[in-house]
């Protein structure tokens, strides 16, 4: 959850496999978008909520998105062999990814 702005934003898994939510709070706005084909292992906001970063269960992509529109911004690729993403953090000023 995005404690920082006035607008809290919750991201959660979507009821459909590879799927992420969005609530925002105040706005009672709700988006639902496909972020991978397999099922989604890790997601993170950054500190203003305004990015969404996620890894499914086969560990080779993370992918950030906007927030606010489910829009993709970036694909990092990790390797080609499987791996279990644990975890996923934006820096404070959201220049890198960890």
């Amino acid at each position: 959850m995005n404690t920082i702005t006035d607008n809290p934003i919750i991201a959660m898994m979507g009821n459909k496999r590879g799927y992420v939510k969005i609530y925002t709070v105040k706005a009672n706005n709700e988006i639902d978008f496909e972020c991978h084909q397999a099922d989604i292992r890790t997601i993170a906001l950054n500190a203003d909520g305004t990015l969404l970063a996620t890894a499914s269960t086969k560990g080779t992509l993370i992918r950030v998105f906007d927030s606010t529109t489910g829009d993709a911004l970036k694909e990092v690729r990790r390797g080609s062999e499987s791996a279990d993403v644990q975890c996923i953090a934006f820096s404070n000023l959201s220049i890198y990814l960890a």
